[in-house]
């Protein structure tokens, strides 16, 4: 198994699917004539203190890198049922064109579980 894309983790205290919003095929890795990614999923949209406006999309990506949060903040929006909408990792095959041919192989909502998944999945 050979890893042949990382997009590196942001910042260790910055592992969760929130942060990979839009982006595409964040890690993956060969194995022989398979190809497997590990994408984002889903749409994202919370509150950031109860009682107040909601954010969306890449909005809500901005808005929580603006307040300076990290993970443990984030979790702590589930306090107050802040968050409406989440999102999550994704190990799929991908063909060469990194066409997904697959269905979902796991479901993952944390960076290092994920490439520790697609190891596994991979090898």
């Amino acid at each position: 198994m050979k890893i042949t894309k990382n997009i590196r983790k942001i910042a260790p205290n910055k592992t969760s699917s929130f942060w990979y919003y839009g982006c595409d095929n964040v890690i993956v890795a060969e194995n022989k004539n398979k190809r497997f990614a590990v994408t984002p999923r889903g749409e994202i949209k919370l509150q950031f203190k109860e009682n107040e406006n909601s954010f969306q999309g890449y909005q809500a990506l901005e808005e929580a890198q603006s307040r300076r949060f990290a993970d443990r903040r984030l979790a702590k929006i589930q306090e107050f049922d802040g968050w409406s909408m989440n999102n999550w990792f994704v190990i799929v095959e991908i063909d060469k064109n990194d066409n997904e041919i697959s269905d979902d192989l796991a479901i993952c909502y944390d960076y290092d579980e994920a490439l520790e998944t697609l190891k596994e999945i991979a090898k």
